[in-house]
């Protein structure tokens, strides 16, 4: 569910939010058990943590993403993604490097990716067809 499950990356604190609770405000702050426990109580907390409801949302938007296999779905979609680039890099000397990140670029000169998982393989397949088309006339 992390990237930090494919490398061989142990971090101190993972912070969560946004729509992991389906909407609701949630976030949280994970980690090894020394860092987390290194604040006095009450230390440690913030404006949207810990309320049952966004909880219990959270719980909901988790098994959704089992049942779906959206973790999977996650991987198929960016390997799919990342070997199109790959291959449009032959065809189109302005596209460098194939490298997401979420800061668009220091100079506003990346593309993000920000699509739902749920996408449906035709509908995903045809943007990569526009990104093809689009990135051929830069």
């Amino acid at each position: 569910m992390f990237a930090t499950e494919h490398y061989d990356v142990l971090p101190d604190i993972v912070t969560l939010a946004r729509s992991m609770a389906g909407g609701m405000t949630l976030s949280a702050v994970c980690g090894r058990a020394e860092v987390i426990d290194a604040p006095a109580p009450g230390g440690l907390g913030g404006t949207y943590a810990g309320n049952p409801l966004a909880i219990a949302a959270a719980h909901a938007v988790i098994d959704v993403m089992e049942q779906e296999k959206l973790v999977e779905r996650s991987n198929l979609l960016g390997e799919k993604l990342m070997a199109r680039l790959t291959a449009t890099q032959a065809n189109v000397p302005a596209l460098k490097e194939v490298l997401i990140l979420l800061t668009c670029g220091v100079y506003a000169n990346v593309i993000r990716f920000l699509y739902p998982l749920t996408t449906e393989d035709a509908v995903f397949d045809k943007a990569l067809e526009i990104l093809d088309r689009a990135l051929a006339k830069v």
